[in-house]
């Protein structure tokens, strides 16, 4: 029996245990908004926005999923990791969208989150810290690369764009 003043397991939350789930609520948020938008307005570019928005949410709600039932498998990792390999595709692809990119990097793209994947699955117990590295590279190379081309994109832009895009 618990005496006056003791706490049970789930009776209370850290600071820290609360701004992740707020950060994770507005993930899952801005997710269902894009899609909102998506579906009212389809177009290649929001097509692209769901897929980085909802490969974020779609490791959220795994996570808190396999924490809720106490699932500690190794192909929850795998899973999660393959839909957050998922992001750094997306963002290629809106590069793409918004400021063209060439054929070869979306290729690239394509290749690199198939291996990225696979290695999720096969490699990720026996060679933790090699997945890791992979897809910190892909992580930085990709986001790297975004953030160029967008940036290069508002430089070139003209008119409202230029003007929204001008503290970019």
């Amino acid at each position: 029996m618990l005496e006056f003043g003791q706490l049970r397991a789930r009776d209370w939350m850290t600071a820290l245990e609360l701004i992740t789930v707020a950060n994770q609520v507005l993930f899952i948020g801005l997710f269902v908004a894009v899609l909102w938008h998506a579906v009212r307005q389809p177009s290649r570019a929001s097509l692209d926005t769901v897929l980085l928005f909802g490969s974020i949410a779609a490791v959220v709600l795994v996570g808190r999923a396999a924490d809720w039932y106490g699932v500690e498998a190794p192909w929850v990792a795998g899973i999660t990791i393959a839909l957050l390999n998922v992001a750094p595709f997306a963002m290629l692809r809106l590069v793409d969208d918004f400021s063209g990119t060439p054929r070869w990097i979306q290729w690239t793209g394509a290749v690199a989150l198939v291996v990225v994947g696979a290695l999720a699955f096969s490699a990720l117990e026996s060679q933790p810290r090699l997945v890791e590295l992979i897809l910190l590279v892909w992580f930085l190379g990709v986001g790297g690369y975004a953030a160029y081309a967008f940036a290069t994109g508002a430089r070139r832009a003209r008119g409202i764009t230029r003007m929204n895009c001008s503290n970019c």
